[in-house]
């Protein structure tokens, strides 16, 4: 599977079984830089499940919990928003005028 990280810091992405419905034991640990892309291999018959984290320290987010979503091999999963870029606007709107 492709991972996109489009957060600015580092996630950590954690593979399932497909049939664990209770402990979610990774089976595979990623940690994908920030703004990069990496691969992760699916390794229950090119199928898993995902869990996606941020760690700072003491403190875990978690993203993305396993679910009944299933991912396979050729997925491309995008975590974050990719950077938007702001244009200025074509025109100039007129204001309003002032009679005097």
């Amino acid at each position: 599977m492709q991972i996109e990280n489009h957060f600015p810091f580092v996630i950590v992405v954690s593979t399932c079984d497909v049939i664990d419905y209770l402990y979610w034991i990774p089976v595979h640990m990623r940690s994908i830089g920030p703004r990069c892309t990496d691969i992760v291999r699916a390794h229950d018959g090119g199928r898993c499940k995902i869990k996606v984290e941020i760690i700072d320290g003491p403190r875990v987010w978690v993203l993305d919990r396993p679910d009944d979503h299933i991912y396979s091999e050729g997925d491309v999963i995008k975590i974050g928003q990719p950077d938007l870029v702001a244009y200025p606007p074509v025109g100039r709107a007129a204001g309003p005028t002032v009679a005097g």
